[in-house]
């Protein structure tokens, strides 16, 4: 194979790296195992980097998802119910790397956050069925609650995973989905999540080491108060991730840092040294990843219209719920105490 020319590596260079940023726009930087997205030499070196955390299942790793960017283009990067074998794979792919917002497993995202909220709530509630149906909807509840649970602790084992399926398989055949909230109804939710934060009752140990601390306490003082310690960590969590994006928004739109960085990449694209791994003219049989990338990405894909699933709770009755409209706040916290613990201190950190 003859030689490439400096004409046609800056050519193909370019393509790749348009590629590159086009694609991996759509997936969060919590995914990786260093906890930032790769840069395109990490792909050009298969570096660690392009690796996913190893809570994600195998066959869905960053070749895997280059080579279907088309695909789940055309589903809109939005998991939906039903089709073939492969669509079903997809929706699967899009719930563990996080590409549809409204549909995850991560405690990061507002709307599985918000809906666990809700669940760990209706669970309190001496009369559940005013905010939603309380039976249909208990297989739906309980399945998420565990696939959310092997979520926050990335599980990698083999039961974390089979937990999470179950959810998605369930889901799938249910004529339920998840709460989801137009902007305005979210920032109502989290308004009234805050006020919320204020009466629901510390926790007996650092809410920094809420899963170890939990799993160490005794059978019977787990079982009493363990929904009432996920409310309290949700809630602390909720705030925590708020702050942590509007620090990172700052961050990225004032750092000098950053914007030295962004000049720096861009006077060395096409340099000798940034061309040098298209000097191997089987680069492409080399590196999987590469040749993964290079996967044209369709633009005349057409995304299948959208689905409409019915929420298992109405997100306005969600909000109202929150708010304590539908029961009173106060006889919320009795029921909380109730649980076991005391509602005498109040935790303001």
């Amino acid at each position: 194979m003859a030689p490439r020319s400096i004409e046609d590596k800056v050519r193909i260079d370019k393509h790749l790296r348009e590629l590159f940023d086009i694609k991996l726009r759509r997936l969060p930087a919590s995914l990786f195992v260093g906890g930032r997205k790769p840069t395109f030499q990490d792909v050009v070196n298969e570096t660690e980097g392009c690796k996913f955390l190893s809570g994600i299942p195998k066959e869905y790793d960053l070749g895997w998802y280059f080579q279907s960017f088309n695909d789940l283009a055309r589903l809109n990067f939005t998991v939906r119910k039903g089709g073939d074998a492969h669509q079903r794979n997809l929706s699967r792919a899009m719930f563990y790397l996080e590409l549809d917002p409204k549909y995850s497993f991560n405690p990061r995202l507002d709307h599985a956050r918000l809906n666990m909220l809700c669940m760990l709530i209706v669970y309190t509630l001496p009369k559940p069925d005013l905010v939603c149906n309380y039976g249909l909807t208990a297989p739906f509840r309980l399945r998420y609650g565990y696939a959310w649970d092997e979520g926050v602790k990335r599980s990698s084992h083999e039961q974390g995973v089979i937990a999470r399926d179950s959810f998605i398989l369930y889901w799938d055949s249910s004529p339920y989905g998840l709460i989801t909230w137009t902007n305005a109804q979210k920032n109502a939710m989290k308004r009234a999540v805050e006020k919320l934060r204020d009466v629901i009752p510390p926790l007996p140990f650092a809410i920094e080491e809420f899963w170890a601390e939990a799993d160490l306490q005794p059978d019977n003082v787990r079982e009493k108060n363990a929904t009432l310690w996920a409310l309290r960590w949700l809630i602390h969590k909720d705030t925590e991730y708020q702050r942590a994006r509007a620090e990172a928004e700052s961050t990225i739109q004032n750092s000098e840092w950053y914007g030295q960085e962004m000049l720096d990449q861009m006077a060395n694209m096409g340099s000798d040294n940034e061309l040098k791994y298209l000097d191997d003219p089987y680069i492409f049989q080399n590196c999987d990843l590469l040749n993964a990338l290079r996967v044209p990405v369709d633009e005349g894909t057409k995304p299948l219209p959208s689905q409409q699933h019915e929420p298992w709770m109405d997100p306005s009755t969600a909000i109202s719920m929150v708010k304590g409209e539908i029961v009173d706040i106060n006889g919320l916290i009795e029921e909380l105490g109730s649980l076991g613990v005391s509602t005498d201190a109040m935790d303001t950190t």
